[in-house]
């Protein structure tokens, strides 16, 4: 099976490439692959991969009660659940020792379940909406396309940073000046995730008015600020992590994702301005929709 596996690997390898230096690390790369070890650590990344988006979509399947609060049975799978992505990051990176990899677990661990929490006690209906299936509710058409290419492009994202940055160092060394700015984002980042739970009970992952929870304006707190201050705070996140754990595959994957909820916030906005009462008045007050002064 091995040599089956290995015979694949040699055949979809690039054979050429640009520059010397570039040459000499592909073919590294390369005979590192075809190696038994390298076999099976591309069949790691593969499994890892599945074995990422089937627990992302089996997250959105939880299900709620009738009274939209989730048992706390739930809560602590959700919680379990959570605790998966880091342990996939020090399982890719191969490197139980990492400090940047501790450094954003111990960042995202406590920012997702202490939400998670927060929600719990005091907008159970908020955390209901966000246990939402994708393609119910009347979410937009379009909007289920995107949903899944922004989740897709998050699992390559977090699978690709620490294959970069520890198992096959692909990416030089980031100077710690830059580790620092990728933390100040983090804590940015965390800042703007949170206020756009606490500030806005209507923040669904889906695309939709939301007539069943009669569906309003926010334009307080963060949302004063720019529209869109949930995606703010994802932006920050998707340069910081990788900025802070040393991956510019993790950068470049970045500003795809960018491009994608950009996307997505256009499209958002348009469905907001003709169909939710009060929303181009709002655009009125608060100019810009992810960066100020910017966009």
């Amino acid at each position: 099976m091995i040599s089956g596996v290995q015979s694949h690997v040699r055949a979809r390898l690039p054979i050429q490439c640009r520059g010397q230096a570039s040459c000499s690390g592909q073919f590294e790369l390369q005979q590192a692959l075809l190696t038994p070890a390298g076999v099976g650590t591309r069949l790691v990344i593969v499994l890892a991969t599945h074995v990422a988006i089937w627990l992302k979509t089996m997250a959105y399947r939880c299900t709620v009660d009738f009274q939209n609060k989730l048992s706390a049975s739930k809560l602590a799978l959700s919680a379990a659940y959570l605790a998966l992505w880091p342990a996939l990051i020090f399982v890719l990176a191969g490197d139980a020792a990492w400090l940047e990899g501790w450094i954003f677990s111990i960042w995202f661990l406590s920012l997702c379940v202490g939400t998670m929490l927060w929600l719990y006690v005091r907008d159970p209906a908020l955390l209901a909406e966000r246990y939402r299936m994708p393609g119910s509710g009347e979410q937009r058409g379009w909007d289920i396309y995107v949903f899944y290419a922004v989740l897709l492009t998050f699992v390559v994202w977090m699978v690709a940073i620490p294959l970069d940055a520890k198992r096959f160092h692909l990416s030089p060394e980031m100077p710690k000046w830059l580790e620092a700015i990728g933390g100040v984002l983090l804590a940015f980042s965390a800042f703007f995730l949170f206020r756009s739970f606490k500030d806005n009970t209507f923040l669904s992952p889906l695309v939709r008015i939301q007539s069943d929870r009669k569906h309003k304006v926010v334009s307080s707190g963060v949302y004063g600020i720019v529209r869109h201050p949930m995606y703010l705070g994802t932006v920050a996140l998707f340069f910081g992590a990788p900025l802070l754990m040393g991956s510019c595959v993790g950068l470049a994957i970045a500003a795809l994702e960018v491009f994608l909820l950009a996307g997505r916030i256009v499209g958002e906005e348009n469905m907001l301005r003709s169909d939710l009462d009060g929303y181009a008045e709002y655009q009125v007050r608060v100019r810009y929709r992810l960066i100020p002064l910017v966009w």
